[in-house]
């Protein structure tokens, strides 16, 4: 997707979802846009015209926190089960994606 987010964004495999109502919703992480090492998922959802996906919210749905040690997410998958979202994704606690410290979180949302 073309996202007004700054030049230097790069986005990472993104995850599409049917929604409730049938539109397509695409869930996103991305480089983050401040320029520094942090990743964070966004939610797109389709235009409904086939002319490709706008941000829903126009803010991230999932940011990491470096004060508290979580430096990033990426490779968001979302499900609908029991009427929540249940959103899984990786995650790591170094700067800049070290690979050694990579797991597995999940977030729960109605």
């Amino acid at each position: 997707p073309s996202l007004p987010l700054g030049p230097t964004t790069t986005f990472r495999p993104p995850f599409v979802l049917e929604d409730a109502d049938g539109s397509l919703v695409m869930y996103a992480s991305v480089g983050a846009i401040d320029g520094s090492c942090g990743v964070e998922v966004y939610r797109l959802r389709d235009t409904g015209n086939g002319s490709g996906f706008l941000l829903d919210p126009r803010r991230p749905v999932l940011t990491p926190d470096p004060a508290a040690g979580f430096y990033g997410v990426e490779t968001p998958a979302v499900v609908f089960f029991r009427g929540q979202y249940h959103m899984y994704v990786t995650s790591y606690y170094t700067p800049c994606c070290d690979s050694t410290t990579h797991t597995i979180a999940h977030a729960v949302s109605p």
